[in-house]
């Protein structure tokens, strides 16, 4: 969804809700953070996808509007 090349930002849907991840560049099985938006639906989806678009500098910083955060 965004990435540079210090971070890579995804979209995850797990069993309940969507969940906001960032990782390291070339570290797909290492997730450094991990934030929940409640729910499955499009509003969950949408609301995961805008803050990971606006989400600038996720080591030291946490995005906007989650609901939970996962790790």
């Amino acid at each position: 969804m965004k990435a540079t090349d210090e971070y890579v930002i995804e979209v995850w849907r797990t069993l309940f809700n969507w969940r906001l991840v960032c990782l390291l560049p070339n570290q797909q099985a290492t997730v450094e953070h991990g934030f929940c938006y409640f729910g499955l639906g499009l509003e969950s989806l949408t609301r995961a996808v805008a803050a990971g678009l606006e989400w600038e500098n996720p080591f030291h910083t946490k995005p906007n509007g989650y609901d939970k955060q996962a790790f």
